[in-house]
């Protein structure tokens, strides 16, 4: 890939953005979901419309991927991180004054957004001032800051909710959002990769569309409605495939996929979300149910696996610029395997250490893979093909949790019916959804590990 020689300092200072923003997002969702119930309280709304506060923020941050993608290519990665911190830093100081529950949820999905832009252009920024076979730490310390923003959203979330009200939760997002922006006044990039070429509004609409219907499908399961709504979306999947391969400028770019090693490490990452995130939702109702703790002490456990995520990351992706590429992604799909099949042996008695253990594992994994498949994907495209490559990646993580959002909510449906009827008498019904949950996720894992041990490329290209 080419890339621009920058003074170190220039250097630091686009990793140290590109590490603010990687904190941003996830710490936004974890503090906004922590006073949900404040918020509701305050504005007279109930806990399924507050709901809405979370996956509308979340819908759009995915239907924005590609054109933002698109838009780095156009008009210049900087220019789009400006765009996106913006709008997330005019739109939550407007959620800050929210005066009703309409207005709260259109500001929050503008944010979601801005999100969208500094997701895919913050990445590929890292590839413009870093060379290849110095990027791993780069992408290990972007890795790890988002960890940090899952491990510390809640806390913060909690203490700014208590202290101050629901309300200050957005506070903090505007000097963060500044502050991403100071440190990049200094980084002067080069031409965008495709200047003067047009926008494709086409392939863009029915990509927005496709992931709108899959997204809102997945979150209303089990219903009819649902099915229909996940079948129709996919069907435009292809549709924007074929869409993307016939136009002369695509919103995407699909050329990486020509690459056997991209392929499998796109699919990879797919698996390893696929697999990994239906444990934070099952886990943390097992907690609070069958394990009859608080929802604090429940949060107590759960931060066993984001330490370890942000503990192993950074040298997971040291270390990914020296090894053979295969051997820390594979290992932390066996890490998952594991720690899966470690959940998978719940039962109604079983010893808190248990949890604490697979939860260990779970963290393992995401430390191992995250920030070597990150460095795999980025340095298997070229420089015009940087912000694809950064919005495949987000792609592929968010197509992955929607899918073990999904494997879980179609597993409690069928044992139990719904959460809703998480009470003591249905406490065996919701023990077998999670064992088959966490066995089919583990399933996945595997086949991961597999791809990932096979079709990886075995070394870096000189």
């Amino acid at each position: 890939m080419e890339y621009q020689d920058h003074p170190v300092n220039v250097r630091r200072r686009v990793l140290a953005a590109a590490c603010i923003m990687a904190f941003i997002s996830p710490a936004m969702g974890m503090m906004v979901s922590l006073a949900l119930v404040s918020m509701g309280n305050d504005l007279n709304v109930g806990a399924h419309s507050m709901s809405l506060i979370v996956t509308t923020f979340f819908v759009t941050s995915v239907i924005f991927l590609v054109p933002a993608a698109r838009l780095s290519e156009i008009c210049g990665k900087k220019r789009v991180v400006y765009l996106g911190l913006s709008l997330i830093l005019v739109f939550s100081l407007l959620a800050s004054v929210s005066w009703d529950f309409l207005s709260l949820l259109i500001f929050r999905s503008a944010m979601g957004i801005g999100t969208s832009f500094i997701l895919t252009a913050s990445v590929s920024l890292l590839t413009d001032v870093y060379p290849p076979g110095n990027r791993g730490t780069a992408f290990g310390l972007s890795t790890m800051s988002v960890y940090l923003g899952a491990l510390t959203g809640p806390m913060l979330g909690g203490v700014l909710t208590d202290a101050l009200g629901w309300r200050s939760t957005f506070y903090i997002i505007t000097p963060l959002a500044l502050l991403a922006m100071f440190m990049l006044s200094d980084f002067k990039e080069g031409t965008p990769a495709s200047k003067g070429e047009p926008f494709d509004y086409k392939g863009s609409v029915v990509f927005g569309t496709s992931i709108a219907l899959i997204m809102y499908g997945v979150f209303t399961l089990p219903s009819l409605t649902s099915a229909f709504l996940i079948a129709a979306g996919l069907v435009l999947l292809p549709v924007f495939i074929h869409i993307e391969k016939t136009e002369r400028h695509p919103a995407l770019r699909l050329t990486m996929f020509s690459n056997k090693g991209y392929k499998s490490a796109s699919v990879s990452l797919f698996l390893n979300y696929a697999a990994a995130n239906a444990v934070v939702m099952m886990v943390s109702l097992y907690l609070q149910s069958v394990g009859a703790l608080t929802a604090s002490e429940a949060g107590m456990v759960m931060l066993v696996q984001p330490f370890f995520q942000v503990l192993i990351s950074p040298f997971a992706g040291k270390y990914s610029d020296r090894l053979d590429w295969r051997i820390l992604p594979t290992a932390g799909m066996l890490a998952a395997f594991v720690g899966l099949l470690v959940l998978s042996t719940l039962d109604i008695g079983t010893p808190l250490f248990v949890v604490v253990i697979a939860l260990t594992f779970m963290g393992i994994c995401h430390g191992l893979f995250g920030a070597p498949n990150t460095n795999v994907m980025m340095g298997l495209c070229g420089r015009e093909e940087s912000s694809a490559s950064a919005s495949v990646i987000a792609i592929m993580r968010q197509s992955g949790m929607m899918v073990a959002l999904g494997i879980a909510m179609f597993m409690i449906s069928v044992f139990m019916g719904s959460t809703d009827n998480l009470l003591p008498p249905n406490y065996p019904n919701f023990v077998s959804a999670s064992r088959s949950t966490f066995l089919i996720t583990a399933a996945l894992a595997l086949i991961g590990a597999i791809i990932t041990w096979l079709y990886y490329p075995r070394k870096r290209k000189a």
